[in-house]
Formats: C-alpha cells, structure tokens, sequence
C-alpha cells in the first residue's frame, strides 16, 4: 500500500493545486501517514438521498412521508415520527451534481492520492440508485461526472485509465464487455450521438470472446479478482460513453410492481488508475523473456519457468501500484406480492433470494469491521469477496442510500435508513 501511495502521488505532482484548493472537500477522508498500517478501516462515509415523488405515487397520496431537515431524515409513519442523522443528506431538490459535489469528488481525489476507493449505490427498488450513479439522457450520473473529473485532471496525460463492468446475477459473476449485443433499433440515449469509429473500435476488442461468466480467484499479494475480466483503456469522455453504453446493453433487468426496468444483479464500473511512465527496473522485467528468447531455442525449461516468473513478478508489481476506483449499483429487493404473474413472481423471488443473501453478508461484513472482530465473512457471497479490498485496511469506501418519500414503501425507508446508519461507523 506504500509503494502504491508513494508511486501514485509522485504522478501527481502536475495536479497539487487542485488537490489543494479541494482540502476542505477531503476533510472526511484525509490520507493517513504512507506506510501506516491500519487495523480498522477508515469510517464509510454515508449519504442519504431523497428522491422527488413517481407520477403512480403522488396520484395515490401526494403527502411525503420522509422529509430532511439539514442533516435530519425525519420519517413519519402511523403518525409517529422517528429521526435519523447523517453527515450526507441531500432532499428531492438535489440534482446528480449536488450530490457530486457534496460527497462524491472527495471519492474521486482519494483515488488520485492513492487509495483503492468504492462507491456504493444502496436502496430498495426504484429508490434512484441507478438514476444516481448511471444518470440519464437528461442528466450526468455521478459515474459520468466523476470520469470527467479524472480526466480534466490528467491534463498531461500522465496517468492511464482502463475501465471494466461486470455483474452479479445469481451469485455468478458475468462480464458485462465480453460479447456486447448490437441492437439495429435507433437508440434513444445520449450514445446514439457516439462516432461509429470508436464504437466499431470497442466491439472489436471483443469479438473473438464467446465466454461471458467468470469465476473469482484470489492473489497471495493482490486479494480477489476476476481473470479474464476485460479491461478498456479511455482517454476521452466519450470513450467512456460507449463502454458504459455497452455494457448496460447486457444488464440483467426485469419488470416489477415497482419498476419497469429493475436491476436484478448488483453492478460494478471499476476505473483502474495506473502510471503511464513504467520504472525503468520494471520495463527491464517486462522485456526479459522477449530479449532472452531472441538469443535462441536452446534455453531449458527451467530457465523458461524463471523467466516466466521474473515477467510475473514485473506485472505484478504494476498491478500492485494500480488503484481502482469502483461505482457499485446495488440490486434493490422487493416484497414477492410485488411480482407480476405466476412465473415473473417465481423468477424474481429466485433473483430475491440472491439478492437479499448478498446483502445481508454485506451488512454483516461491515458490523464485524466495526466490532474489530478476527473472522470476516467477506466469502460469504460473490459482492463482498469481490470487494473485499474495498471495505477494510487501507481502503476508502463510500456509501449513498437512496429512500422514497411515499408512505406505500415507509416500512423499505426505515430499513434501508437502519442499513445506512449501521455503515456509518
């Protein structure tokens, strides 16, 4: 973690300005001394979002049930009203750059100094979290804004910026990249106005890849990962645009009471920031089997394996100096009276049985990071093994939970708020 943090902070030097005029933003999350290590991880920073009222809801009762008041959600239920506070609150009137500006970008400059950093969306279904952080035609999301940030502040090109999207659908992992659909139907998203260069580009990457579901192994050094996963390097706003417009093409979603279009698996965006200057000992690494097989055939096999390993170890090191900037879109559950028809209802409480398990090991993952307990249960399902560099140790980890001001869902309010205040430890 030091060498990350040292090599990255030497990449941004060009930035020190910024970083400075943004301290006041970075007064939550200020790095810890290099080489420090912590026992606990820092606090996760939480965030509570309201979003205005559905059309199908303020035609039933137009009368909000949850309110904010500064740093205040006040929640109203059977006339008893309960209070609960957040450092992060943001009402029906914030906008997706609100809510950048008052939470997100310290997540951002915390990952140019260094720090593995994750942004979760949580909510139940229909609550804004995908609205959040993957925006619409008529708004950025704060993924799109913070993608902007990063590269407005690699002015000279001196940091590299790959990006991969998977899902968790069923507890199996699938690489939303690997074989993208080409829909022949005009789109009617900002993508439509995409250069068909750089689209054609993206889809060729991929198109000799017919395996889309992965499994997860981990490194001794690096933690869990993904082999396989297909990383896309980005240099302009709208290369990222087309792989993120790829990717939600293969979103697993499905049609409930409360959502047309409801994500059934859990998303990751991961934004992996790397030096675009190699160290000169490790170019050397990197070049030793091609310099070495160049001499000739005669070499043994056991000098094939060193040479292997010392390449190994080169792109390792790389690896280890990376930092990852994730964007998790949780599912949202639902009551199973919530489903349309005999079969919907019988594929969607499947889904939910998945769903509400991964999220449980999710709380219970941050409940034992918060009691400083020996065992965590991060292998106890796919989200939280994945992300389990993400919540703990050296890691920043944000969390923004988005609530209904309906009186329909007060009882899905109350819990989702309980969750979120169980984050912030």
């Amino acid at each position: 973690m030091a060498r990350r943090l040292n090599q990255l902070r030497k990449s941004t030097l060009s930035t020190h300005e910024h970083l400075t005029c943004s301290s006041s933003i970075l007064s939550s999350s200020s790095p810890r001394t290099p080489g420090k290590k912590a026992i606990k991880g820092d606090p996760i920073i939480t965030g509570i979002r309201l979003r205005p009222f559905l059309d199908r809801e303020s035609a039933i009762d137009d009368t909000p049930a949850v309110q904010i008041f500064e740093t205040n959600v006040i929640c109203t239920q059977n006339g008893r009203p309960q209070i609960f506070k957040f450092t992060n609150c943001f009402d029906s009137s914030a906008n997706n750059k609100n809510v950048y500006d008052g939470m997100i970008r310290s997540a951002v400059l915390a990952s140019l100094q260094g720090y593995n950093t994750t942004v979760l969306a949580y909510g139940q279904t229909a609550s804004g979290k995908s609205h959040s952080i993957f925006g619409s035609s008529n708004e950025e999301g704060i993924l799109s804004l913070s993608i902007d940030h990063l590269i407005t502040m690699n002015g000279n090109h001196h940091l590299k910026f790959e990006l991969s999207f998977l899902e968790i659908y069923n507890e199996k992992v699938t690489d939303l990249l690997a074989t993208p659909a080409v829909s022949t139907e005009p789109s009617t998203t900002k993508s439509s106005s995409f250069s068909k260069n750089a689209r054609t580009h993206i889809l060729n990457k991929f198109a000799c890849n017919s395996t889309r579901t992965l499994e997860i192994r981990e490194h001794p050094l690096l933690g869990p990962y993904v082999p396989d996963l297909k990383y896309i390097q980005v240099k302009t706003k709208e290369d990222f645009q087309n792989v993120l417009n790829l990717g939600n093409q293969q979103r697993s979603v499905a049609s409930t009471n409360a959502n047309q279009r409801s994500s059934r698996s859990h998303a990751i965006f991961s934004v992996k920031i790397s030096r675009n200057d190699v160290p000169q000992s490790t170019a050397k690494r990197l070049l030793f089997e091609s310099n070495s097989t160049s001499n000739g055939k005669n070499s043994s096999l056991s000098n094939a394996n060193n040479k292997k390993s010392v390449k190994q170890q080169a792109l390792d090191e790389l690896e280890e100096q990376s930092v990852r900037l994730n964007f998790v879109d949780l599912a949202g559950s639902e009551k199973s009276q919530q489903f349309h028809g005999s079969k919907g209802k019988n594929d969607r409480f499947a889904e939910s049985v998945h769903i509400n398990q991964s999220l449980s090991t999710l709380r219970n993952v941050i409940d034992a990071l918060s009691r400083q307990q020996h065992h965590i249960p991060y292998r106890d399902s796919s989200l939280t093994y994945l992300l389990k560099n993400s919540l703990g140790g050296d890691a920043k980890t944000y969390m923004l939970a988005t609530i209904s001001p309906s009186s329909t869902v007060i009882d899905e309010t109350i819990n989702t708020l309980r969750y979120a205040g169980l984050t912030a430890i």
